[in-house]
């Protein structure tokens, strides 16, 4: 166990010494590229290798990548059917296993995944990476040129990962949640209402939060966006700071248009050492958990809730030896403000403690499916600069749908890596309403937003809880009743449904 004792004023930390198979991150590696130009610009699979040979080099070790015994990378936008046969020809790691983690797996699973294999004996090295060029992708439909990705003729991965349940349902889809931030707004909504707070208050906190946000990622190298925001400028639309989901603007928003990746290597401690690994390089996984219980948004009794969270966040604390209390470095995950809000609150986080190390996906980029890899290298290096402190890197998949959580720190703790799933304890925690989709009648409102999403009808769109105990998706292009919903609280009123889904006040 990790213990700590002052001596003058200096904090002095002993450890006991790791079982050998006790898992190691030894490398991580940030790539990160910004051309108008794309035929000057890597794809995505380039910069997924530039990543990992920066965590080759990183470790001091460049030849350890080619002994990586597996690969893992997970989904993209791009079309590769085997990327991390790319990285492995590329890195020369040719017997590598290969694994593709399709999108609604959450990035903490491959992660843990192989924290666990070494833990387990099964492998000494293993490599995790990702990466986007949707910058590059469209920076090349804008200027009509071709953006070309590898072709891979029949490859497949030795190992797919997928899940069995919908993220978003067939009818969420057609009533409007087609996209992330409508669904994300609507749990804001539910959130501001649960609270007590005005629209008018709830948009002001918004902006000072991602301010705040906006501040970390100026230090940040790299940070997608480095530009100085105010809270104004992020809370309050303008020609180059659409709404998109009232009240998310376009700077509240996941910005996944960017090309970036990240790696991170992984070992055993005994193999760590028998490579000379240098120990101020050494970041240690202390515990994963996770939770995949999966409910729909529409469906869950408590819209302002995410019970998976404050029991996954929780149980990771447990199992590392501290409190919730005791990390010092927090990296909650904020593709939308709900959801590092939802994890804050579920967590107890109260204090001023920053909520992002990285400057939040907003700032530092979200490259799709990814993230989770680079806010780890981000943490990784903090927690080598202060040894001393511990770190909370956190993860979602789909809309708040799935949560998963690792403490890291640079000192190793006496009990080792340890990892638990606690889907089955969030399914007894979350409540849920059947979804009723042709419901007409009267209904309350349990949240709602607006959405202005260039490409789609501007529209009211509310999910209620409907006279006979069921749930209804309904919406309105009434531009009165769209101004009363940016302006008044919705949440709690009365309405009617008609026949034809529609919102009546």
């Amino acid at each position: 166990m990790l213990k700590r004792s002052s001596s003058v004023g200096d904090t002095i930390l002993t450890m006991s010494n790791p079982s050998p198979n006790t898992p190691v991150l030894i490398g991580v590696g940030t790539a990160m590229q910004k051309h108008d130009d794309p035929l000057q610009s890597l794809e995505a699979a380039q910069l997924m290798m530039l990543a990992a040979r920066r965590a080759g080099d990183d470790c001091g070790r460049a030849d350890v990548l080619a002994l990586c015994d597996s690969i893992q990378v997970p989904k993209g936008t791009w079309s590769y059917s085997d990327p991390a046969r790319l990285i492995a020809n590329d890195i020369g790691a040719t017997r590598a296993t290969t694994v593709l983690a399709d999108i609604g797996v959450l990035q903490q699973t491959i992660i843990t995944r192989a924290c666990n294999a070494i833990l387990n004996g099964e492998q000494r090295i293993a490599l995790v990476c990702g990466g986007e060029a949707k910058y590059r992708a469209l920076r090349a439909s804008r200027l009509g040129i071709d953006g070309a990705e590898t072709v891979q003729d029949g490859a497949q991965p030795d190992e797919f990962l997928s899940i069995n349940e919908d993220i978003v349902s067939p009818f969420e889809l057609q009533r409007g949640m087609a996209m992330p931030v409508t669904p994300y707004a609507m749990m804001e909504s539910a959130m501001r209402y649960a609270a007590g707070d005005s629209i008018a208050k709830n948009r002001q906190d918004l902006g000072d939060l991602y301010a705040g946000f906006n501040e970390i990622a100026r230090r940040n190298p790299d940070a997608w966006i480095r530009d100085v925001y105010t809270a104004d400028d992020i809370a309050f639309e303008s020609e180059r700071n659409q709404m998109l989901a009232f009240p998310y603007t376009k700077r509240m928003n996941t910005q996944w248009n960017v090309d970036q990746a990240a790696a991170l290597l992984l070992c055993s401690y005994s193999k760590a050492q028998e490579l000379g690994i240098e120990p101020s390089k050494y970041v240690f996984p202390l515990a994963a958990t996770e939770s995949d219980h999966m409910t729909l948004v529409s469906e869950r009794a408590e819209l302002h809730r995410c019970y998976g969270a404050g029991i996954a966040g929780r149980r990771a604390a447990e199992l590392a030896g501290v409190s919730i209390d005791d990390i010092e470095l927090l990296d909650l995950y904020s593709c939308f403000p709900a959801a590092v809000k939802a994890y804050a609150k579920e967590l107890g986080i109260e204090d001023n403690r920053p909520l992002v190390v990285g400057g939040s996906m907003a700032f530092a980029g979200g490259p799709l499916n990814n993230f989770v890899l680079q806010s780890t290298a981000t943490m990784a290096r903090l927690l080598r600069k202060e040894p001393q402190k511990t770190g909370l890197v956190s993860a979602v998949s789909g809309m708040l749908t799935k949560q998963g959580f690792c403490v890291w720190s640079a000192t190793a703790n006496g009990t080792g890596f340890k990892s638990d799933d606690v889907s089955a304890l969030t399914a007894n925690a979350v409540a849920t309403i059947a979804l009723n989709p042709q419901y007409s009648g009267q209904a309350r409102v349990a949240g709602y937003t607006v959405n202005s999403i260039p490409g789609f009808p501007v529209a009211l769109i509310a999910v209620c809880d409907t006279a006979s105990g069921e749930r209804a998706i309904a919406s309105s292009e009434d531009s009165a009743l769209i101004k009363q919903a940016c302006s008044e609280e919705l949440c709690g009123r009365q309405v009617s449904i008609t026949n034809d889904s529609k919102l009546q006040f």
